[in-house]
């Protein structure tokens, strides 16, 4: 039996990755449905999941140096690009796991110099995801550095992919869920070289799953907390060369704020996509845009069933609010110990019988007379 279930197991593993794989490798898919991407609220000592998050970007307009004002790039000009990152994820203890990241991007330029595209290997990186905390909210804390695969020169003029500097990035993200809802929000700080300014970066989610489907919208962005050591002339003059005009990258201390609304579909708990949109609503010295967003979660251990935190957390929320866990659709009494046998009746001594009665009556009258 034990070696049944290990090969019908093993058998719906190498299934997911079969179907994964494709999508894995050649998807032209990357920043993400959320901003921020966000870890997975468990995980077990020695399990891998891997992820793929996309997002296409396009701009017209820049935001000025005055807060929440814009203007459109010169020229009629037009900034769009695709951005795509896969991450492959592996847990070391049940509070401690690690990941792996690379991203792609292809970006098309339509200005005075005509229209231009390009693609590169944006970045390798790697981080970690600590578990805090489990109780009333689950805190995780997460931590990553990258490195550029395509630098930005001085006097570029093919199209900017990325930023292009090594980055620096630590956060912690916090996760609430409900019967019939799920908060989550992070807040961290982003270190990048090349002299720009490092950002605070902040999100704040809510969801709403309802069977197998998903609703959810947020609100993300982040702040320039630090001055640039390069002038504002500068940056914008690589942003022209090799941007359009436009400030998605090469930014002089910007600052954005965008909303975000999605759907999502959820087969099973190891499996998760999610399609949506984006648009910014806020700025200053950044691009002002609209984006199409969606990622693709696959969390393996969930192919062996609910993580030991997985049932504790249902197990509570089962006794505070009156509805059967996991752990209570199996017969309780498979497992209850069986009480100790009843000790045996002792019996009463038993009389004389009613023949033996009446022969001892006789005598007795004989011996009177």
């Amino acid at each position: 039996m034990v070696a049944t279930t290990r090969i019908s197991r093993l058998t719906r593993l190498a299934f997911v990755l079969s179907a994964l794989a494709p999508t894995l490798l050649h998807s032209p898919i990357a920043k993400a449905v959320h901003a921020y991407e966000l870890p997975p609220t468990s995980w077990e000592a020695n399990s891998f999941g891997a992820s793929v998050t996309g997002e296409y970007f396009f701009s017209n307009a820049n935001y000025d140096q005055k807060r929440g004002s814009y203007t459109r790039l010169p020229g009629g000009n037009n900034f769009s690009n695709f951005t795509t990152h896969v991450r492959g994820r592996y847990g070391l203890t049940r509070s401690l796991g690690g990941f792996l990241s690379a991203g792609y991007a292809r970006t098309q330029v339509e200005d005075a110099f005509g229209t231009r595209s390009g693609t590169s290997l944006t970045d390798l990186s790697a981080g970690f995801d600590y578990i805090l905390t489990r109780r009333w909210i689950k805190l995780i804390a997460e931590g990553q550095a990258g490195y550029p695969m395509d630098f930005v020169e001085p006097g570029q003029t093919s199209p900017l992919t990325s930023e292009g500097v090594p980055f620096g990035r630590f956060g912690l993200f916090a996760f609430k869920p409900f019967r019939s809802v799920r908060l989550d929000g992070y807040f961290g700080l982003e270190y990048l070289g090349g002299g720009m300014a490092s950002r605070a970066l902040y999100q704040a989610n809510i969801e709403f799953p309802l069977r197998k489907f998903l609703i959810g919208a947020g609100i993300s962005g982040y702040e320039a907390i630090t001055a640039d050591q390069k002038s504002y002339a500068e940056r914008i003059s690589t942003a022209v060369l090799a941007g359009g005009s436009s400030l998605r990258y090469s930014a002089h201390e910007p600052a954005l704020t965008e909303a975000r609304a999605w759907i999502g579909f959820q087969p099973t708990k190891a499996i998760q996509a999610r399609i949506g949109a984006a648009k910014t609503i806020n700025g200053l010295r950044s691009a002002e845009g609209q984006s199409f967003v969606f990622a693709l979660a696959f969390n393996g251990q969930d192919l062996f069933g609910p993580s030991v935190d997985e049932l504790e957390e249902e197990a509570a929320r089962g006794s505070s609010r009156g509805f059967k866990s996991d752990l209570e659709k199996h017969d309780q009494s498979l497992f209850q110990e069986e009480p100790p046998p009843a000790p045996p009746k002792k019996l009463a001594p038993k009389g004389p019988s009613a023949g033996e009665s009446l022969d001892q009556t006789e005598k007795i009258l004989e011996r009177k007379k």
